[in-house]
């Protein structure tokens, strides 16, 4: 299975419930360590073969955070609205 795991794991074919099978015949323990002050998350995993391994992950973005106008956005449309009107601040922002 070692030697298939690459080829399995990327396979379209293979559904998700398949892929945790495959992570479950070789993690034996994992731990997640959120850090909310530096928006990060520490990921401790043990393999059934007693090797470890740490990672360091991005917290990834609220589905608000994913949608929301940055404020340069905002800044440039409400510099725009003292002399423009929506549509022509429309064209604008979409030249």
């Amino acid at each position: 299975m070692i030697r298939d795991f690459n080829k399995l794991w990327r396979d379209p074919a293979t559904l998700n419930r398949e892929r945790k099978r495959l992570l479950a015949c070789i993690i034996e323990d994992a731990s997640l360590i959120k850090l909310p002050a530096v928006v990060i998350t520490k990921v401790h995993i043990r393999f059934k073969g007693g090797k470890t391994e740490a990672l360091t992950m991005s917290d990834p973005k609220t589905s608000g955070e994913n949608v929301k106008t940055p404020p340069v956005i905002i800044q440039l449309v409400d510099n725009l609205l003292d002399n423009h009107i929506y549509s022509e601040i429309a064209d604008i922002l979409n030249w």
